[in-house]
C-alpha cells in the first residue's frame, strides 16, 4: 500500500476491507446459519433468521504530539514499519472510551508521557484491519520518553526542519521506494495520502 499511487491505494483499501468482511462473516453470529451477500457486496444476510450484517470499522486514535513551544513533534516506529519510517502514535479505542481518552492512554502506554489539549483533526479509513483513524493533536509538557520496548522499536522528538525535509521527500513523484534505500533526511515520513502525513503538514503550516 505504501508503494502505489493514491488512487490505487484507495481502491486497494476498500477492496481489502470488503474481502475481509465477506471472508469473516460466512456464518450468522446470532443463529450460526450460513449467510449470503447481496448483489452489490455491501452486506450479508442470514439465510435462516434474515439478520442483515454490514461491514464495520474499529475506531483508532492517532495523535501528533508536540512540545509546548510547537517546535518539535514526537514520532514512533514499530518493527513492522518500512525501514527508516516514523509516524504518529496510534492505538485502538477500548469499549466505552472516547477518542480523546484513547490517545491520552496510548501516548502514556507507549512513551510514558502525559498529554493535554487534545483536539480533533480529521479521519481516514485504514484497511489493516478495517479501522477508522481519528486523528488528533496534543501537547506533552515533558520531553522525557519512557519507550514501551515490546511494541515500539523507537520513539523520538523531531524538529521542524527534520519533519519538513521528510515530508518533501515523501511528496515527490514517483513516490520513494520505502525500505529500498536510505533516505536523504533524518527519517522517512508516511506516504502523502495518509492522515499521519496530512497532520504533519498541518502542523508545519499552522505553526509557521
Amino acid at each position: 500500500l505504501f508503494t502505489v499511487s493514491q488512487t490505487q491505494s484507495a481502491l486497494l483499501a476498500t477492496a481489502f476491507s470488503l474481502f475481509s468482511f465477506h471472508t469473516g462473516n460466512k456464518y450468522c453470529g446470532t443463529c450460526g446459519s450460513k449467510t449470503k451477500r447481496n448483489a452489490s457486496g455491501s452486506q450479508r444476510t442470514c439465510e435462516k433468521c434474515s439478520l442483515n450484517i454490514y461491514p464495520n470499522s474499529r475506531p483508532v486514535g492517532i495523535v501528533l504530539v508536540t512540545n509546548p513551544a510547537n517546535t518539535r513533534v514526537l514520532l514512533v516506529r514499530q518493527r513492522q514499519h518500512p525501514p527508516f519510517m516514523y509516524t504518529c502514535i496510534a492505538g485502538f479505542a477500548d469499549a466505552g472510551e472516547t477518542v480523546e481518552e484513547c490517545v491520552r492512554r496510548e501516548v502514556a502506554e507507549e512513551t510514558g508521557l502525559d498529554v493535554t489539549d487534545v483536539r480533533y483533526f480529521g479521519s481516514q479509513h485504514w484497511p489493516f484491519p478495517a479501522t477508522l483513524l481519528a486523528a488528533c493533536l496534543a501537547t506533552a509538557h515533558s520531553a522525557q520518553i519512557s519507550r514501551e520496548v515490546i511494541e515500539l522499536e523507537a520513539a523520538r522528538w523531531f524538529s521542524r526542519t527534520e519533519v519538513e525535509e521528510a515530508l518533501n521527500i515523501a511528496g515527490r513523484k514517483p513516490m520513494p521506494l520505502y525500505g529500498k534505500e536510505a533516505p536523504d533526511c533524518t527519517f522517512v515520513a508516511p506516504p502523502s495520502y495518509t492522515i499521519a502525513n496530512h497532520i504533519m503538514h498541518y502542523w508545519l503550516n499552522s505553526t509557521a
